[in-house]
C-alpha cells in the first residue's frame, strides 16, 4: 500500500506511525511474530527512512527493517517540505489478510491520487466502488456527479461517467 503526502512548512515534526494486530503464533513458538508488515518513508533532502530505525532521537536512512515489532514509526523532528512517499510493505503475511492503521502528523495534507474523473473514492483504481459512489452521488444530485457541467443531471452525466470509466486510469 503506498500514499503520498505534501509536508508544507520546514521545522515541523513528521511522524507516522504504522500498527497492526498480528495473528497469533504457534503453541511454545520460540520467535512469536506471524505476520510483518514494514514501514517506509521516502522524504525529500533525505532518503528512504524504515520503521524503528533511528540514531539520535530521530529517523535515519540506510537501516534494516524492524521484523520483529508490530509497531512501527518514522520520525523527522525538523521535517523539510516537499513531497513524502509513505509505504506499508506486507513482508511476510503468512496467516489471512493483515489490516493496519497508519497515523500521520505534522504540517501534512494528503497529495490528490485521482487517476481520472470516474475515480469517485479517489484510491487511484476504477472499480466497482467508483460506480456505486457515482450512483450515490448522481442520485444526491451531487455536483461531482455533474459530469458535462450543465448543472443538470441526466443520461449525459451518466454517458459521461461511463466515457470517464472506459477510458481508465493513465
Amino acid at each position: 500500500w503506498e500514499t503520498t503526502v505534501t509536508v508544507a512548512d520546514f521545522g515541523q515534526a513528521f511522524k507516522a506511525t504504522l500498527v497492526w494486530h498480528d495473528a497469533p503464533a504457534t503453541t511454545n513458538a520460540s520467535f512469536t511474530p506471524v505476520n510483518n508488515l514494514d514501514l517506509e518513508v521516502v522524504a525529500p533532502l533525505v532518503g528512504t527512512m524504515l520503521g524503528n530505525d533511528f540514531l539520535g532521537g530521530q529517523s535515519t536512512t540506510g537501516g534494516t527493517a524492524d521484523d520483529l515489532n508490530n509497531v512501527e514509526m518514522i520520525l523527522l523532528n525538523n521535517a523539510p517540505p516537499g513531497e513524502y512517499t509513505i509505504r506499508v510493505k506486507g513482508t511476510a503475511v503468512n496467516t489471512g489478510t493483515q489490516g493496519f492503521a497508519l497515523v500521520i502528523t505534522g504540517d501534512v495534507a494528503e497529495t490528490e491520487t485521482v487517476c481520472s474523473p470516474a475515480d469517485f473514492n479517489a484510491d487511484g483504481v476504477l472499480d466497482i466502488f467508483d460506480v456505486l459512489g457515482f450512483i450515490d452521488a448522481f442520485n444526491a444530485s451531487d455536483d461531482s456527479a455533474d459530469f458535462n457541467d450543465d448543472s443538470v443531471f441526466d443520461i449525459f452525466d451518466v454517458l459521461g461517467f461511463i466515457d470517464a470509466f472506459n477510458a481508465g486510469c493513465p
